[in-house]
């Protein structure tokens, strides 16, 4: 499903793809979702729903890796033999994965793993093991 979808630092990327939980599908635009632990009840967004997001942004990956974040809280990762770089984070119910995947010297692939807090019950979220499973499917031409 295309949707907006945030990357750090400072990016709303309007025609990136998302992949969220079909279930989910069918509340959104509706005002049946509290996100975080306020419990008030908000209308449904596929930007703040778990799920993996793909986004290609205009820039080195050394942009993401100069970012304050970046230096404090990300690390080099291989994705597909390419060595790529993640930062993790998460704050009041919800939890962020952005895997930055260099693609030539202008751009960047970044993957985006969202993980959320529905009030009162937990959201599925992308298993550890499927993540890496689709991480894993990743081949870059030479």
């Amino acid at each position: 499903m295309a949707a907006e979808t945030s990357v750090y630092p400072s990016f709303s990327v309007k025609d990136g793809s998302k992949l969220i939980y079909i279930s989910r599908k069918e509340k959104l635009g509706r005002e049946e979702c509290s996100y975080g632990e306020s419990g008030i009840k908000s209308i449904c967004r596929a930007s703040a729903e778990d799920g993996i997001s793909f986004s290609i942004i205009d820039k080195d990956i050394s942009y993401f890796k100069n970012s304050p974040l970046g230096q404090t809280q990300g690390k080099t990762v291989t994705i597909g033999k390419e060595q790529s770089f993640v930062i993790q984070y998460g704050a009041e119910g919800y939890n962020t994965e952005h895997y930055y995947i260099p693609l030539d010297v202008d751009s960047t692939l970044v993957i985006t793993v969202d993980s959320t807090y529905d009030w009162g019950s937990r959201v599925s979220s992308p298993s550890r093991e499927l993540v890496d499973q689709i991480l894993s499917t990743f081949r870059f031409a030479e």
